[in-house]
């Protein structure tokens, strides 16, 4: 299978508005609700990805499931099925506007996290895309949910 075809991490926002899915090639995109008709807009109580990594189960407060398949969710061009792909300067910027926000140094978003100053100016400025391990690291610094960072207000 393309590495690209399948998906290595799905989560929901603290709100339960928005899903965000890592593909396998490294691609990340935001999913907004309803996700589909079966959607009812309840929280999201667990996530299942097939043995194939092909296809997300996610399942609702409700007792309703909800599929998604890695081929309807990778971003397509000009964004016709809705997913948002996560672009490395916009997500720079956007780190950048937050710790701004929060009176945060580089340098003191270096001490809080552990990481490098000049990593952090590598993020900031649009030349590194962070993990997501890396970047919830990055948010709990500043004092911000993963998921705003990723949000495009």
């Amino acid at each position: 299978m393309d590495r690209g075809k399948r998906f290595e991490f799905v989560t929901v926002a603290p709100d339960d508005e928005d899903v965000l899915a890592i593909l396998g090639d490294g691609q990340s995109v935001l999913l907004k609700r309803p996700l589909a008709t079966q959607d009812d807009g309840t929280e999201v109580v667990g996530i299942t990805l097939s043995d194939d990594a092909a296809s997300a189960t996610l399942e609702l407060a409700s007792g309703s499931t909800v599929e998604l398949d890695v081929a309807t969710v990778a971003p397509v061009q000009g964004g016709a099925n809705g997913a948002i792909p996560i672009d490395g300067a916009r997500l720079g910027a956007r780190l950048r506007e937050l710790r701004l926000s929060a009176g945060l140094t580089q340098a003191e978003l270096a001490r809080r996290t552990g990481i490098h100053r000049p990593n952090i100016a590598r993020v900031e400025a649009g030349r590194h895309t962070p993990s997501l391990e890396t970047l919830a690291r990055l948010a709990t610094a500043i004092g911000v949910p993963t998921t705003r960072v990723l949000a495009a207000d």
